[in-house]
């Protein structure tokens, strides 16, 4: 009687080998099912990202809209990459792709690679200025201000390969018609080191704008 009165007042003190294991092992395999689901849907990511790397525009645009990548003292000039990046913007605009070219970031970015742009060539007057962004959202944000005193809808996006992706969203998430160029001048995407290490960051950068929408 006593030991009937302790299973009743304690349900699961009766209860021996595989029964009481039972919870922790759903609890396992739910963790191990999420753990799973987030590798698989990083992956798919990765490969989307990779995929849109090798973007390149295949009809005219109103513009080419550059995506900022700080700039360098002395000068001061682009950086590097941003420099890269301006080099194929002028490709495409000697291709006849887009009469203008939108160069981007806070000053004084904006005009450094204005400066560049026309070291290169490209007439003052073929080129607008967004001088106010600091991420890639505002870069885009700032240039839909600039087409839109304009009337322009269509533009193509230039960046490193990795930026791609998620740039083009972005742009038709902004009510823009978007094409990608990923530039050939790229160091980045020259190294295959360098290729995953920032393609593995932007997939998580992707996720927080994917989630959250910034």
């Amino acid at each position: 009687m006593r030991k009937d009165a302790e299973l009743l007042t304690h349900p699961g003190a009766g209860l021996v080998g595989p029964a009481r294991l039972l919870p922790k092992t759903i609890r396992g395999c739910v963790a191990i099912g999420l753990a799973l689901g987030l590798l698989g849907c990083g992956a798919a990511l990765y490969a989307v990202v990779r995929r849109d790397a090798h973007a390149q525009p295949t009809r005219e645009a109103d513009a080419i809209i550059v995506l900022g990548a700080g700039c360098e003292e002395p000068g001061p000039r682009p950086r590097p990459v941003y420099r890269n990046r301006l080099l194929h913007a002028r490709d495409l605009r000697q291709r006849g792709l887009a009469p203008c070219i939108i160069v981007t970031e806070q000053s004084p970015t904006a005009e450094a690679a204005r400066r560049y742009l026309v070291g290169l060539g490209i007439p003052a007057e073929a080129i607008e200025l967004e001088n106010r962004s600091t991420t890639t959202r505002e870069n885009l944000v700032f240039a839909r201000e600039v087409m839109r005193t304009h009337g322009w809808r269509r533009c193509i996006v230039v960046s490193d390969g990795f930026h791609l992706s998620r740039a083009v969203r972005m742009c038709r998430d902004l009510g823009l018609e978007a094409q990608g160029a990923a530039t050939p001048y790229s160091r980045i995407e020259q190294r295959p080191g360098g290729r995953v290490k920032y393609t593995l960051r932007e997939v998580g950068v992707y996720v927080t704008y994917l989630l959250a929408g910034c």
